[in-house]
């Protein structure tokens, strides 16, 4: 799964297909057509990943007292390469 944090507005919102905009209007994003690559723009955007096993894991766990730990990341460009998010300007 893939978020956009807007350093702006500190608003983060997830990615859809359908662009999205945070709350201040200077980060946005989408899925490209294949539900896998996505696109953000906007020089306050910054890209985060979760991992979806760990999203499907607490679910099919269904425990409501449940603290699983969730694996998150900044994806940075030029330190971490992350082929499926284009980052335009």
């Amino acid at each position: 799964m893939k978020l956009i944090y807007c350093n702006e507005c500190k608003d983060v919102f997830r990615l859809i297909n359908d662009e999205r905009t945070c709350m201040c209007g200077k980060a946005s994003g989408s899925y490209k057509d294949d539900g896998l690559n996505a696109v953000i723009a906007g020089s306050s955007a910054v890209p985060l990943a979760l991992e979806n096993m760990d999203m499907v894991n607490w679910q099919r766990a269904n425990t409501p007292h449940c603290a699983p730990m969730i694996r998150a990341w900044f994806i940075v460009p030029g330190v971490f390469d992350y082929p499926e998010i284009e980052i335009v300007e």
